[in-house]
């Protein structure tokens, strides 16, 4: 099931946002192959579906998050703004603007701003570079585009683990900082 999961997660977030969680969503997503049973929740902002070999996931989530569990309680996915998980490989700075944290085991991405008053572009591609460096990590490639709108870009590797990184120059006195660790091994 685990293959078909994502798939299917994508279209029937899509789905249930579109729709409202109403009986025709149901309907739809009952439709699709290795899907058995479909029940959305209109007033609790959830949602289950089963596939054809009884299992389950289960939504749920609100305007800013959304979580996805498989029928054996692990969580599959983690959607939406809120905190970086605490064993989170790669450094941030304080005072980050958290907008994003997509936990999808074993990968998270975190996408983060931050204020140009606090920092300058060059101060946060400084800290990356210096992440760079730590003993056990290779450079598996590395783009710096220095004409508007500039950034900074890493592929990095430690063991199994790979970790991406890109610093966005300031737009509207905002940096974006996007972070990708796949800890898979």
């Amino acid at each position: 099931m685990r293959g078909k999961k994502v798939a299917w997660l994508v279209g029937l977030v899509l789905i249930v946002g579109a729709c409202g969680g109403n009986n025709p969503a149901e309907q739809f997503l009952e439709s699709q192959d290795g899907i058995d049973n479909v029940d959305i929740d209109d007033d609790g902002g959830s949602f289950t579906v089963t596939d054809d070999e009884g299992n389950t996931l289960s939504v749920s989530g609100d305007e800013e998050s959304l979580t996805i569990i498989g029928d054996d309680g692990e969580t599959l996915g983690e959607f939406g703004s809120g905190d970086i998980p605490g064993d989170f490989p790669i450094p941030t700075l304080p005072g980050a603007n958290v907008q994003a944290v997509v936990v999808t085991p074993p990968a998270t991405l975190v996408i983060l701003d931050y204020s140009a008053a606090d920092y300058s572009y060059e101060e946060i591609v400084a800290v990356y570079d210096e992440f760079s460096t730590a003993s056990g990590i290779s450079v598996i490639g590395k783009m710096v585009n220095e004409t508007a709108p500039a950034f900074a870009s890493w592929s990095l590797q430690m063991g199994t683990a790979t970790y991406d990184i890109t610093v966005h120059d300031e737009t509207d006195g905002i940096l974006l900082v996007q972070l990708s660790a796949n800890l898979s091994g």
